[in-house]
């Protein structure tokens, strides 16, 4: 298993503070010394940069697990990929930075954000909802009939993932404070 230390010490300047303020990050360079994983490091980086993991008590082995687990439900398409989610990550990262906009959320909210971040395509099939409604080639679109079928199935996935034993990284919080990062 890919070490976060050795990650962060070949990553050097990618995942620096300065860096991670900056909108032109390169995520392809960050997956290379992260051996094909980019999402598992930046998040930890990132969560890191809020002080979220420290002020919300989150243990970072189940953190470590879930983000290797979300880079792993990303297909190897040119598009929706670890890459992109990680691309994705570090924008809305930036994003919410600006202004200090983060100061306004509660960590929970700013949890959410940055989860919802990471897996916003995850185990994406790689065609549209539409082309998947018109063509009825999916079971999704029976779990979800009303639109939005992908963006449903997306939060499914990751909320299963934030619900599996050593992964539930928010387990130690309250239902309410669960109810707040999840939704």
């Amino acid at each position: 298993d890919l070490d976060i230390q050795d990650t962060r010490d070949e990553a050097g300047d990618l995942l620096s503070l300065e860096n991670l303020k900056k909108w032109d990050f390169d995520p392809w360079a960050l997956a290379d010394v992260c051996e094909g994983q980019p999402i598992k490091a930046l998040a930890e980086a990132i969560m890191d940069r809020f002080g979220l993991i420290g002020r919300m008590g989150i243990d970072r082995k189940k953190l470590r697990r879930l983000m290797k687990a979300a880079g792993d439900g990303y297909s190897t398409s040119l598009y929706h990929n670890r890459v992109h989610a990680a691309d994705v990550l570090h924008a809305a990262s930036c994003l919410i930075s600006e202004q200090d906009s983060y100061k306004e959320l509660e960590d929970e909210e700013l949890l959410g954000f940055i989860i919802g971040a990471i897996f916003h395509d995850i185990a994406h099939p790689g065609v549209t909802a539409g082309f998947l409604e018109k063509n009825g080639v999916c079971a999704l679109i029976g779990r979800h009939p009303k639109g939005a079928t992908l963006e449903k199935y997306h939060c499914d996935v990751c909320l299963t993932m934030l619900d599996c034993v050593g992964m539930d990284v928010v387990a130690h919080l309250s239902e309410e404070k669960q109810a707040r990062v999840k939704h």
